[in-house]
């Protein structure tokens, strides 16, 4: 609703969402190669998100990495630290859990 369309990579309409066991300090992510056609893409628009967090730091990880697959659909070549930002400011609009806002913000 604040942030765009996400991309439609794989034709269904779908943003999946992968809920695993992800590797120590990563609570969520987006992979701009899962937007292509190069080997190890998934070829669909998908957000990584780990298991092992507590329902807030997720829900606003959730908002955060959603914000990056989104951002990727409008601009692929954006600074990351404005991309950040605005990942950022989508944790704190959906209430998620503080994190590292000051330094993007």
């Amino acid at each position: 609703e604040y942030f765009g369309e996400p991309p439609n990579k794989d034709g269904d309409g779908v943003v999946d969402f992968l809920f695993a066991t992800l590797y120590s300090g990563v609570a969520g992510y987006f992979s701009p190669l899962d937007q292509t056609n190069d080997v190890g893409s998934n070829r669909r628009d998908i957000v990584y998100i780990d298991v092992g967090s507590g329902i807030s730091y997720t829900k606003g990880t959730l908002s955060h990495e959603l914000q990056h697959l989104i951002y990727h659909n409008h601009d692929k070549n954006e600074n990351a630290h404005l991309n950040q930002g605005l990942s950022e400011l989508a944790t704190i609009r959906c209430g998620g859990e503080n994190t590292f806002h000051s330094y993007y913000l």
